[in-house]
């Protein structure tokens, strides 16, 4: 038997923790079919039952219909998702009590990725991301600001932390990878304030220059700056109604990711802070439609109900 990659083989160890005769499924676009490959491979050794799709272009974007879909992960026990966002239980609304599938979403994933979020030791970031996770819990308002001009308030008290570490600890859960944050959703049209996106946003890669967004009632009102802002606000856009909902915000835990221009990683660097936007409900009929999107702060400060968390991009925890 050849021997396999030992970051595929972490994947599973790690993300999936699979049972022997466990079925699992791998669904990728084109542009990652290699480790899409490399995943099915070390299934099909391992005792598991695997099965490879990778998704027909439909132009330049993958196209999946849901209806085809949804039946072949209720019967799956892993589904690896590899795709240009990242997918969770929100894109696959799945009828509950039918379905066991881990979901391992990982969006715009590369080998060198992969790498990074497994070189450094697993217990000190996942105590930290759990640390981070209780605190944003317990806390009911987010003060986040930045040299450049960034002052908004984000109301999070009714809503619970979630450490995003790698692991699918339980049927019914689904995780990323990219890993090694921690998020919280915002309550409802409470935010407000001044962004100056100054780090990297998801479809666009590192910000070239600053681009400006007012926020109030929980949306966001006004995009404004040079090309940048003008490529944000089409991507944003969906018919008539665009995605300018703020969902809420996270900081990265992980020593090991870097920034890169990928948001996917940007957002698991320590002491990074991210706002995403968008919407939380599904394309009608293709889950890999791009509905949600994060935008990475460098050098944030955070303070929870007047408590430091982040300082000038530094964890305090």
């Amino acid at each position: 038997m050849v021997q396999p990659e030992p970051y595929i083989q972490k994947i599973f160890t790690t993300c999936a923790s699979p049972q022997k005769g466990d079925s699992v499924l791998v669904i990728a676009n084109d542009q990652y079919r290699s480790i899409a490959t490399l995943i099915y491979t070390y299934a099909r050794d391992n005792n598991l039952f695997p099965t490879l799709i990778i998704a027909s272009e439909n132009g330049k974007k993958p196209f999946i219909p849901l209806k085809t879909l949804k039946p072949v992960i209720k019967e799956s026990d892993i589904a690896f998702l590899l795709f240009h966002k990242q997918i969770s239980f929100f894109d696959l609304p799945l009828s509950a009590g039918n379905s066991s599938a881990k979901i391992i979403s990982m969006p715009q994933v590369t080998r060198g990725q992969i790498e990074r979020m497994f070189r450094s030791p697993r217990k000190p970031y996942v105590n930290r991301c759990r640390k981070i996770a209780d605190i944003l819990s317990i806390g009911k308002k987010a003060h986040i600001t930045t040299e450049s001009g960034t002052d908004i308030t984000v109301l999070i008290s009714r809503y619970k932390g979630s450490a995003v570490t790698g692991a699918t600890a339980n049927n019914e859960a689904a995780t990323s990878l990219p890993f090694g944050y921690c998020f919280i959703q915002s309550t409802g049209e409470s935010c407000s304030g001044r962004i100056i996106a100054n780090g990297s946003f998801t479809g666009m890669g590192s910000l070239q220059k600053p681009v400006v967004m007012h926020i109030s009632s929980g949306k966001v009102k006004r995009i404004y700056g040079d090309t940048e802002a003008k490529v944000m606000r089409h991507l944003l856009k969906s018919g008539s109604k665009p995605f300018r909902d703020v969902l809420g915000f996270g900081v990265g835990a992980h020593t090991g990711a870097e920034y890169r221009g990928y948001p996917f990683e940007d957002k698991c660097v320590s002491g990074a802070v991210h706002l995403t936007i968008g919407t939380n409900k599904p394309a009608v009929h293709c889950f890999t439609k791009m509905n949600r999107f994060d935008i990475v702060l460098k050098d944030a400060t955070v303070c929870i109900d007047g408590m430091v968390l982040v300082k000038n991009g530094t964890l305090q925890v």
